[in-house]
């Protein structure tokens, strides 16, 4: 009886890991372990990320890939579109230059050993919104204008890439699972946007059947977050519905149910795994997104366990396609996301993505949610402990002699800035990343040492009167040292005049 029970669950992880995608390191197999999020990447390539002329934001991306490579990791989750009219008006009016800018970033990401999880279109208004459609006829009507332009979109990427050797998966959307059920109508004050799970399930698997067409050999995703709690209730009776919202807490087997239904024209069972309160700011005095059924706690993934039990049922991938500690918490010594990672490895599960990879804010800066080098490095030593352990995916050591030199860049003021008149003084602020590690990066005004600074973030603050800054065609200059002496400039022309 024993050997009748085990023997089934024996060939399903066999067959499982035998069509696991791997690469050979010597006589290693490599999984693909732990990848990150950067959702702006090919928004950095277009030069539409964030304030900045398109070769900065481009240099910044190409160092954003270099970063990851250097601390192993393999692949990033970003979209293809999704973020406003602007990828779609280029893909439109500059094909050229769309596609040119798309090769750009997969053969960087393919030359620095990267691969890509390429999610269609990030918001699931983008489309609708683009060709003056409402997402409900975006998701039902074959025929509307916002369905051929997307049917088009995805048949033009897919075709692209489906051999490309950069290209991991790809996904249909993210988390376009939480609006289905809800009344957006009634909260967004629109018409016509409210759609069912059961319409967009449908949606789902045409477009999963279209992508197979094209491309065999690549799996597809949804893109879905964790079902909410209360997913099959609302299924069964939405927001909308005249008796209003069911938000009774689904069973351990209605959050089976969810998960199958939803994955079931996919290859991969996709969640986002975060332990934020339903609503931040009422301090969680209701249970977090992690807390279901028996399973309670701040820092508790049992759920992970029950996400992977389902998947082997039904014979599919896990992709943890987003996860973090809550907005709350300090990134880079999360207690959630540590212990996430150490059950994914534990769990195998082959995909997964941490929220978010070198995320900036308008002004070049790390945001509250970013992971980097030199502000993350407990975490990012975490991640690179997992995937070596669980994985095989072993980061690269510097060479001895160590003769790469780090990256640095000047993001803060902008080259061509003019910074006279600046009562509170001016701030001079740079990225820098380097294979080993930054020792110092000094900051300069022609021959005019500012300062500088020893760890992220790599800035100092000139005040009015400490200094002067008189000229029409000034260098400002950012050095980055590593330990081994190696070193490298980053130099931009502004002009001024400081009072004091």
């Amino acid at each position: 009886m024993l050997l009748k029970k085990v023997l089934p669950a024996f060939v399903f992880i066999i067959l499982v890991l035998a069509s696991q995608p791997v690469f050979s390191v010597g006589r290693k197999k490599v999984w693909p372990g732990i990848g990150m999020n950067n959702p702006g990447l090919f928004n950095m390539y277009l030069g539409n990320a964030f304030l900045a002329g398109p070769e900065l934001q481009e240099t910044i991306a190409r160092k954003t890939i270099v970063d990851a490579r250097n601390n192993g990791i393999g692949y990033f989750r970003f979209s293809a579109s999704g973020f406003g009219g602007y990828e779609l008006e280029l893909w439109q009016r500059y094909p050229d230059f769309f596609w040119s800018r798309f090769d750009k970033m997969m053969w960087d990401l393919y030359e620095n050993r990267m691969q890509a999880a390429i999610v269609l279109s990030w918001w699931n208004i983008q489309f609708p919104r683009f060709a003056g459609d409402s997402m409900h006829i975006f998701f039902t009507d074959p025929n509307s204008a916002s369905r051929k332009l997307w049917s088009k979109y995805v048949r033009e990427v897919v075709s692209r890439y489906e051999s490309h050797p950069a290209t991991l998966f790809w996904e249909t959307g993210n988390e376009w699972n939480l609006d289905a059920d809800l009344d957006i109508d009634k909260r967004l004050g629109t018409k016509g946007d409210n759609y069912s799970t059961g319409e967009l399930l449908d949606f789902v698997r045409e477009y999963a059947n279209l992508i197979r067409a094209i491309d065999p050999n690549h799996l597809v995703s949804n893109g879905f977050s964790m079902p909410r709690p209360a997913a099959e209730h609302l299924r069964k009776q939405p927001e909308w519905s005249p008796n209003g919202p069911d938000w009774t807490s689904d069973s351990r087997e209605e959050f089976r149910k969810n998960l199958i239904d939803a994955s079931k024209d996919v290859g991969i069972m996709s969640v986002h795994f975060y332990n934020l309160c339903p609503d931040i700011s009422d301090n969680c005095s209701t249970s977090r997104d992690n807390e279901r059924f028996d399973i309670v706690g701040k820092n508790n993934v049992d759920l992970l366990d029950e996400v992977v039990k389902i998947a082997n049922e039904t014979g599919k991938f896990v992709f943890v396609g987003e996860t973090g500690d809550g907005l709350s918490d300090n990134y880079s010594v999360g207690s959630f996301t540590q212990a996430t990672l150490e059950r994914v490895g534990r769990l195998k599960i082959m995909f997964s993505a941490l929220w978010a990879w070198e995320e900036y804010s308008p002004i070049i800066k790390p945001g509250p949610s970013n992971i980097e080098p030199g502000f993350s490095d407990a975490l990012i030593n975490k991640i690179r402990e997992v995937n070596q352990n669980y994985f095989n995916r072993v980061s690269p050591e510097p060479r001895i002699p160590d003769l790469i030199p780090p990256i640095v860049i000047i993001t803060a003021p902008l080259g061509g800035t003019s910074i006279f008149n600046f009562f509170y003084g001016l701030e001079v602020y740079a990225l820098a990343s380097d294979n080993d590690r930054i020792e110092r990066v000094e900051f300069w005004l022609g021959d005019t040492f500012l300062g500088e600074a020893g760890k992220a973030p790599y800035a100092v603050k000139l005040f009015s009167g400490t200094y002067p800054v008189v000229g029409r065609a000034l260098k400002l200059k950012a050095k980055a040292f590593d330990p081994s002496g190696n070193f490298s400039e980053s130099v931009i022309n502004v002009s001024g005049f400081y009072s004091w």
